[in-house]
């Protein structure tokens, strides 16, 4: 949407996540940047996020990995286990589940797969 700034882009399911530019793409771009710090903080304080929906607004691309994770994150979270209780699942230790929930940390898309399926949920990819 443009502005007196430029332009501004925002995520309605994450207020706090917006981006300023002058351009379309820059705005866009620092909007990303914001919806991957609001993730850090979900991640931080163990708290849902929400996933959107068929609305018909743009959407910002989330790398595969990031979009994994976050499942994951929810499954945990919907299941109410803790990362104790999910590393015992696994056969790993506190350390790793820590890492999978980082998202600097590259994890393999396996193991994310895995820890999915002790929750009963599958990762399907679907290419469009």
């Amino acid at each position: 949407m443009p502005c007196s700034c430029g332009f501004l882009a925002f995520c309605p399911l994450i207020p706090e996540a917006e981006g300023h530019g002058e351009t379309r793409e820059s705005a866009i771009q620092a909007c990303h940047d914001a919806v991957i710090a609001s993730f850090e903080t979900f991640f931080n304080q163990r708290q849902m996020i929400p996933l959107p929906n068929e609305s018909g607004a743009d959407f910002i691309e989330i790398a595969s990995s990031v979009v994994a994770k976050l499942l994951l994150l929810n499954a945990v979270l919907e299941h109410g286990i803790s990362n104790t209780e999910l590393a015992n699942r696994l056969g790993l230790s506190r350390q790793e589940i820590s890492r999978i929930f980082n998202l600097n940390h590259t994890t393999k898309i396996d193991t994310i797969q895995k820890a999915l399926a002790v929750l009963d949920r599958q990762l399907l990819l679907i290419i469009l």
